[in-house]
């Protein structure tokens, strides 16, 4: 099966280069288990003019690491290609996003525009003016752009990359709890929304709105067997450990032959796990005892 990992890269403009989807080459009908095929999806907002003509405010949202409905407001919004890839794999998940959007104003006084990531979907409670502010004061708050009335500096971009394991946290954790990829018939258990909210002067309604375009593209890994995707993330997490646990003084040796476990399967799937056999480790060099952790076993 041949993969390309290729990207959009984007310009100083904000446009779209060099994007090549990946390629799936499928010999008979199945897909071999330890498999995984990373692609990219793309979505375009079809809502292109934008305004709230009773408020002061508008705010909108989408799911960032869902490829199976990203649109909370459709009931079926999955994006072009993901039943494709559904027919072959069993879950995926996000691991980067691309955005662009470009927003121009056209009401004749200037509006408030930022772009929020939140793990919880807080457009469901922003019911005023002042809270749609104070969401714009969020962490998770990206990109702010004071936009001028209609005729002057009344056109805004935002272009960025984003790793949603970063955003949430631990990107390992990401990787390996399961909570925040999908199947081929569900979303994510854990989601990313990124918020769009619109604030205009208090004593006036958002008439005329905004021109609005919006273009994200999903890089997803699709995969067949969980313990395929948890095999590299795993190794890949001890990997950074390995210099931390060297540094502390734990043999190279006895470093990588937990590696070498984790590759063979003789390690159970669990970060928790996983945490126990790096902490008694620890705990082994501190008093001496040089065998590796035993209390860690495949699953039967």
């Amino acid at each position: 099966m041949a993969t390309q990992n290729n990207f959009p890269v984007v310009s100083s403009e904000g446009s779209a280069i060099n994007v090549r989807p990946s390629a799936l080459k499928i010999m008979g009908t199945k897909v071999a288990l330890g498999t995984t095929e990373t692609t990219v999806l793309r979505y375009n907002d079809g809502s292109d003019q934008r305004n709230s003509p009773s408020a002061n405010y508008m705010v909108w949202r989408l799911r960032l690491n869902d490829v199976y409905d990203p649109d909370p407001l459709l009931a079926t919004g999955g994006l072009t290609g993901f039943n494709e890839m559904s027919a072959f794999f069993e879950y995926w998940i996000v691991t980067q996003v691309q955005i662009n959007v470009t927003v121009c104003n056209r009401d004749t006084f200037p509006d408030k525009f930022a772009i929020v990531l939140s793990p919880t979907d807080i457009a469901t409670s922003i019911s005023s003016r002042a809270l749609a502010l104070d969401a714009m004061e969020r962490s998770g708050a990206i990109f702010t752009y004071e936009l001028s009335a209609q005729g002057g500096m009344d056109r805004c971009s935002f272009a960025g990359r984003i790793r949603p394991g970063k955003v949430l946290g631990f990107a390992s954790e990401y990787m390996l709890s399961g909570l925040y990829g999908g199947t081929a018939t569900s979303s994510p258990t854990n989601e990313l929304f990124i918020v769009f909210i619109l604030v205009a002067p208090p004593s006036v309604s958002i008439t005329q709105g905004i021109f609005y375009n919006l273009e994200i593209s999903y890089k997803v890994k699709f995969y067949n067997q969980v313990s395929t995707l948890l095999g590299h993330s795993f190794r890949s997490f001890l990997l950074q450990e390995r210099t931390s646990l060297y540094r502390e003084g734990i043999s190279l040796v006895d470093i990588d032959r937990l590696i070498d476990r984790v590759r063979k399967g003789e390690i159970n799937y669990s970060l928790s796990q996983l945490a126990i056999a790096i902490e008694e480790m620890r705990t082994n060099h501190r008093l001496g005892i040089k065998h590796l952790p035993l209390n860690v076993v495949k699953d039967v």
